[in-house]
């Protein structure tokens, strides 16, 4: 098991941030905007091909291509931004609740509230792009399998 799952500054933080209702609403959130960057990338390729600028027969594969790169950098995005922002407030956000004192005196290691600190404070980020991956898994899988460069370097098995 892993060893962090245990730490008591994890576990603060995930029962603080993944409340049933809370979950259950990021994960609403996180579909509905993929369904929405969807439409908007088969919109943008159906712009494409009306203006004559793209042949039909990759007009699926493109679109799940494009949806397969907006969705991998949108959640390298947020999870680069959002994980450094909540860590960098953590600290500060500690003194405003008056609770860092108690956080300096418990029998935690330096070692242990820091990883602690690290995997909890940002732990909605990683639960949001938890509920992506498999729309962008099967949006890369779909676009990939339709790539002619990949069925070649495939065929060969």
């Amino acid at each position: 098991m892993l060893r962090f799952w245990n730490n008591p500054e994890f576990v603060r933080h995930r029962r603080a941030e993944l409340r049933p209702a809370r979950a259950i609403t990021v994960a609403a959130v996180v579909v509905l905007m993929c369904v929405l960057l969807g439409i908007a990338c088969w919109s943008f390729e159906q712009a494409q091909l009306d203006r004559g600028q793209r042949a039909e027969q990759g007009f699926a594969r493109d679109t799940w291509l494009l949806l397969y790169y907006w969705l991998m950098g949108l959640q390298g995005v947020a999870l680069t931004f959002w994980t450094l922002s909540s860590c960098a407030q953590s600290v500060s956000g500690e003194r405003d609740r008056k609770t860092w004192e108690f956080q300096r005196t418990t029998g935690l290691t330096a070692a242990e509230l820091l990883v602690g600190k690290l995997m909890g404070e940002p732990i909605l980020v990683y639960f949001a792009v938890a509920c992506a991956a498999p729309i962008t898994l099967i949006a890369g899988r779909a676009g990939f399998r339709w790539a002619p460069w990949f069925q070649f370097s495939c065929s060969s098995r």
